[in-house]
């Protein structure tokens, strides 16, 4: 989930920053709303972060490799019918 998570965290806070300054006055930035907001802003970032992990990089990324196919030896007899 880490490139998951790096790639849309920041996003997931900008969001809720943008959210939270249409919420409450920007006076209301005082240091105890800051540590208020920290868990729960890391929490909401796991939400699309997990969503890209599942819908993306588990059903595209994450596939077992294919078995290869033997290609016959150069000069190998084929069997006999």
């Amino acid at each position: 989930m880490s490139y998951s998570y790096y790639l849309l965290h920041g996003l997931a806070l900008k969001g809720l920053a943008l959210l939270l300054a249409h919420l409450f006055p920007p006076a209301a930035g005082t240091q105890a709303f800051f540590w208020l907001f920290m868990p729960i802003g890391f929490l909401l970032t796991l939400v699309p972060t997990a969503g890209l992990l599942l819908l993306v990089e588990r059903p595209f990324s994450m596939q077992p490799a294919a078995a290869p196919h033997a290609a016959p030896a150069h000069g190998a007899s084929s069997p006999a019918s």
